[in-house]
C-alpha cells in the first residue's frame, strides 16, 4: 500500500500544473550518475551477444516511466507477424518477478506462475503461446529462443545498452506525454529527450482513448504529426471463471463496481469506465502491484461486480463475480510495413 501511494504522489509531481518538490529535483544529477555508470558497467559485463546468432529484433520501447502502451503493441506485432507467416518470439525483463532472480533467463512454460515470470510476459504468453523469454539481460533471453523465431520483440528495452537490436519502435502516452520534463525522480523521463525525436525514433507510436479522435492530446506530443496513433477501447467484460462475455454495460454487470488496475496509467482505465456509466470504486495497488488473495476474494463476495484489467486478472484467482476488460487496440497497419521494412522481413 505504501508503494502504491508513493507511486500517487510522483504521480501528481510528474504530471500535475505545478514545479516538482525541490528535494526530487535535486536527486536528478544522483540519477543521471547512477545510470550512466549502470550503462556502462552493463557495456563492460557484456559478453558479447552472439550477433550472428540471433534474429531480426525490434525493441518497443518508451522514454517515461511506468506504462505507455507498449505491451498492447508488442502484442499487435505478433499478431501481424503471424499472420505473415513469421514465428514471433518474445523477450522482456520479467518486471515483477519475486521467485526467481531477475538475472535468471527463464524460458516461460504453463507451470510457470505470475511471480516467477512477471505479469506481462506470462499475460502474453498466455494469449498467444510463442515463445517468451524473461531476464534483465535482454540478450541473454534473446540468445535462449532465438532458434525457435524469426522475430523477436523485445517488450521495453531502449535503455538498455546490450541488446543488438534492428528497429526500435517509441510508444508516447498521448494523454500525459513526457510530463514536466525533467528526469527521474523529479520527472518521469528515463533520458533526456532527443533534440531532434523524430530523426533518433523514426517509428514511433502514440497511445489515447479512442474516444478521444486525437483532439486531447498532451501539447509535448500534439506536434508530432508523423507519429503512429494507436487508440485503446474496452468493449465487453469476461468473467473469469465461466468465461461468460457481457458488453461492458451498467445494465449488464451492475451501475457499481470495484476496479483493479494495476497499470502505469490507471485513470485512463478509470476514465473509460466511467464514460461507460460506472461508478467504480477504485482499488490502489500500483503498477504491476497486486492484493493479498485475502483481500481480492473479501472484493469478490462483495454485492457488486469487481472489474480488472487482463494484466491484472492473471494475478488472482478465478471467481464468479469478477470480470476481466480486454482492450481493443486498433493501429494503422502501414506501421507493420514500416517494422518489415527497418528489419528487412
Amino acid at each position: 500500500m505504501f508503494r502504491a501511494k508513493a507511486e500517487a504522489w510522483l504521480q501528481t509531481q510528474w504530471y500535475g500544473t505545478t514545479e516538482p518538490a525541490w528535494s526530487l529535483r535535486a536527486l536528478v544529477p544522483l540519477y543521471r550518475a547512477a545510470q550512466n555508470f549502470d550503462q556502462a558497467r552493463k557495456r563492460l559485463s557484456a559478453k558479447g551477444n552472439q550477433r550472428a546468432t540471433l534474429k531480426p529484433t525490434v525493441v518497443v520501447g518508451n522514454l517515461t516511466a511506468g506504462g505507455s502502451g507498449k505491451t498492447p503493441l508488442c502484442l499487435w506485432l505478433i499478431e501481424h507477424a503471424q499472420r505473415a507467416g513469421l514465428r514471433p518470439g518474445l523477450i522482456s525483463r520479467g518486471y515483477g518477478r519475486t521467485s526467481h532472480s531477475s538475472a535468471i533467463a527463464l524460458r516461460v512454460q504453463a507451470q510457470h506462475s505470475v511471480a516467477e515470470v512477471g505479469d506481462e510476459a506470462w499475460m502474453v504468453f498466455q494469449k498467444t503461446g510463442i515463445p517468451v523469454c524473461v531476464a534483465a539481460d535482454r540478450s541473454r533471453a534473446a540468445a535462449m529462443i532465438a532458434s525457435e523465431v524469426d522475430l523477436l520483440i523485445c517488450d521495453d528495452g531502449l535503455q538498455n545498452p546490450t541488446l543488438a537490436r534492428d528497429a526500435e519502435i517509441l510508444v508516447i502516452d498521448g494523454e500525459r506525454g513526457f510530463g514536466n520534463g525533467y528526469l527521474l525522480p523529479a520527472g518521469p523521463l528515463r533520458e533526456p529527450l532527443p533534440a531532434a525525436l523524430e530523426q533518433r525514433y523514426p517509428l514511433r507510436v502514440i497511445s489515447q482513448s479512442a474516444n478521444t479522435h486525437g483532439e486531447f492530446l498532451h501539447p509535448s506530443v500534439r506536434w508530432d504529426h508523423d507519429a503512429s496513433l494507436a487508440s485503446f477501447a474496452v468493449l465487453h467484460a469476461i468473467n473469469t471463471e465461466s468465461g461468460e462475455q457481457r458488453a461492458l454495460d451498467p445494465v449488464q454487470l451492475g451501475a457499481r463496481c470495484s476496479v483493479i488496475a494495476g497499470i502505469g496509467n490507471p485513470q485512463r482505465f478509470y476514465n473509460s469506465l466511467i464514460e461507460k456509466g460506472f461508478a467504480i470504486e477504485p482499488q490502489v495497488v500500483g503498477d504491476h502491484g497486486r492484493l493479498s488473495d485475502g483481500q481480492f476474494l473479501q472484493l469478490c463476495e462483495q454485492d457488486h461486480a469487481l472489474l480488472l484489467t487482463d494484466k491484472d486478472a492473471v494475478k488472482y484467482p478465478k471467481h464468479r463475480n469478477c470480470w476481466r476488460i480486454p482492450l481493443q487496440y486498433s493501429l494503422d497497419p502501414a506501421l507493420w510495413l514500416q517494422v518489415r521494412e527497418a528489419l528487412k522481413i
